[in-house]
């Protein structure tokens, strides 16, 4: 298996016993919490995004990723969850659908993601599916 960082679109499937809208709530908290900033919330959809494009290019010209603090400024990436209702079960596909910085950005995004799920587990029956490359599938 390829990789999360060298996939064209890493995806994780993720089925909660709870209501779709907590659920996208829930999974986008932890990634809120770090230095990701949320650009769409609608029914059934959260995006989440880190950097930028002024922050990339900067760390690339400056080599500020050796500021403590500021690592973060050479890496970039957009999660989209999308929730669907399956029953009593909410259905939630975690896809990054942008991701410059290699491993230590996919390192980042996916341990944020497993965080989410943690905190989701300890209130919820969660069922998790395999990180795949949706553009594959």
């Amino acid at each position: 298996m390829r990789a999360p960082e060298h996939m064209g679109e890493p995806t994780r499937t993720i089925v909660v016993a709870a209501p779709v809208e907590a659920v996208l709530d829930a999974l986008v908290a932890p990634y809120l919490a770090g230095h990701f900033r949320l650009t769409s919330s609608e029914a059934g959809v959260r995006i989440v995004k880190l950097g930028s494009a002024g922050r990339w290019i900067a760390s690339r010209t400056v080599g500020i990723e050796l500021i403590p603090g500021l690592a973060h400024w050479g890496q970039q990436a957009t999660v989209r969850f999308s929730g669907r209702s399956d029953g009593d079960d909410a259905v939630v596909k975690a896809a990054v659908l942008d991701l410059s910085g290699g491993k230590a950005t996919a390192d980042t995004v996916f341990d944020t993601l497993d965080v989410a799920i943690a905190t989701l587990r300890a209130g919820h029956d969660v069922e998790v599916g395999p990180i795949v490359d949706a553009r594959l599938s």
